[in-house]
């Protein structure tokens, strides 16, 4: 299923957009194809959310064995930008490495404004 799924993606989001494919990607070239598929008009919406948690219980369950991943947790598509969301609001704030923080504040001090560590 992989290999045919990279094949489609790469004809319609490639080949039929007109943009780059296989090999000849990069940054300038990328094409693009969104599928917007509504669940409810295709079959029963309560059936597709009761198989959809089936699905996602299933691929949970594939990394709690020793072999698969350290710790044993299979995040999904997303997940990880969540925690990192939600972590950071509880916060209150976004952490920066110090070099980052650094290279603001000689921007700030080339445009004589307030450093960021003083306004943190």
């Amino acid at each position: 299923k992989g290999t045919g799924l990279a094949l489609v993606t790469n004809v319609l989001a490639g080949v039929l957009s007109g943009g780059a494919h296989s090999a000849g990607v990069d940054v300038g070239k990328r094409g693009q194809f969104f599928l917007f598929v509504d669940p409810g008009s295709v079959g029963e919406l309560a059936r597709y959310y009761d198989a959809m948690e089936e699905l996602v219980s299933q691929m949970r369950a594939a990394g709690s064995g020793d072999h698969l991943l350290p710790g044993g947790e299979v995040l999904l598509p997303g997940e990880p930008e969540w925690r990192n969301y939600d972590a950071r609001t509880a916060a209150g704030r976004i952490a920066y490495p110090a070099s980052v923080v650094h290279g603001l504040d000689r921007v700030a001090e080339r445009l004589h404004i307030e450093p960021v560590q003083k306004r943190v």
